[in-house]
């Protein structure tokens, strides 16, 4: 088979070309991970290579991609001369058994993938992810909060691209996608190629075989909230048992200082009513937030967002000593009330002196 490309006026016949290495057709996604068309599963999805070799317990993962849903993918290449490509399969699972395994919570894998990342030089985690939804910091938030679910529940998305699928291993993606939690998704890359131009054509399968939450996987923004539906909930909790004084006190204190120097208080009501809200203090030449307090108690920190603003270095500084993050690589880390609560004051103060 052939392809006939018309620029100009003038035809071109791109004959079909293999992909030489395993390598290759890595580094072609890596760069473009629009090729794999997965636009076919749900409209206007759009994948976010975050790490290429990625090292588990049980080997390298090839690509590792997120998307603005938070869904986690997991890519794995492999070309026709592989002698018994069913196996892929397995390799992949095997792979999603690891990442379950090593990383709890999406703070430990984005870390990881930060400190390669930082070594080649590019941009973080949580940069991509913004730049994907248009810096809305809390939709980040909320991306991260389902990165961690997912990895938790073990729920990845298997993705493997080869140059040719037979039609035994379509059967068995479709077996294992109707006969189990997992979803695998096959794409075969066509290749055609002439001096200087290479058009790949994909090819999905899987997506036939969908699970009851892929169709419309709960990417939401949730609704503007403000203070009082925070404080509200931080009382409904209470009385529920789910939040002791200590941390509705706490929480109280850092709603006090955000409402009184905080001049742009992004405030989001999420699932199940909890409340996020990530403070802006512009006036401090900081243009995104400092950390993120969630009325569940809840307190995530935003160091990325305010690296190199001279106001906030000695705040970093302070609050990486007195909270014991010194050799914490995460950017976001996230703390539970019990680690950060009995120094709510502290934090409280320095970051008044910071901002007013």
């Amino acid at each position: 088979m052939s392809i006939i490309v018309v620029q100009s006026g003038s035809a071109t016949r791109l004959s079909a070309s293999q992909f030489a290495l395993e390598t290759e057709m890595q580094s072609q996604l890596h760069k473009n991970p629009s090729i794999l068309p997965l636009y076919e599963i749900r409209e206007g999805l759009e994948l976010v290579v975050v790490a290429r070799e990625l090292s588990v317990a049980t080997g390298f993962i090839d690509l590792i991609a997120l998307d603005a849903a938070g869904d986690i993918y997991v890519i794995e290449t492999k070309l026709l001369r592989n002698p018994d490509r069913r196996t892929v399969v397995a390799q992949a699972l095997d792979y999603g058994a690891a990442l379950w395994t090593e990383y709890p919570d999406a703070t430990h894998l984005v870390a990881a993938i930060d400190d390669r990342l930082a070594r080649n030089g590019t941009k973080r985690v949580a940069d991509f992810l913004s730049d994907a939804v248009g810096g809305d910091e809390d939709v980040v938030t909320q991306i991260l909060d389902r990165i961690t679910k997912n990895l938790r529940d073990g729920a990845f998305r298997f993705v493997i691209p080869m140059d040719r699928i037979e039609d035994s291993l379509k059967d068995l993606v479709r077996y294992v996608n109707e006969n189990s939690r997992f979803t695998i998704f096959l794409v075969e890359l066509e290749q055609y190629q002439t001096d200087g131009l290479t058009v790949i054509v994909p090819h999905l399968y899987g997506a036939e075989s969908r699970k009851s939450g892929d169709v419309n996987p709960g990417r939401s923004r949730g609704r503007p909230g403000n203070d009082i539906e925070f404080l509200a909930d931080v009382d409904r909790r209470v009385a529920a048992g789910l939040l002791d004084g200590p941390t509705a006190g706490a929480l109280r204190s850092l709603i006090s200082v955000m409402t009184r120097y905080g001049s742009e208080n992004n405030w989001l009501v999420g699932a199940g009513g909890r409340v996020n809200v990530s403070p802006k203090f512009p006036q401090t030449g900081a243009l995104r937030s400092p950390f993120t307090l969630r009325s569940d108690g809840e307190l995530q920190f935003n160091f990325p967002y305010i690296s190199g603003v001279a106001r906030w270095t000695d705040w970093m500084s302070r609050i990486r000593s007195e909270f014991g993050l010194e050799g914490d690589s995460r950017g976001h880390p996230t703390l539970k009330p019990g680690v950060w609560v009995s120094k709510a004051n502290l934090l409280a103060t320095e970051t008044a002196e910071v901002v007013q």
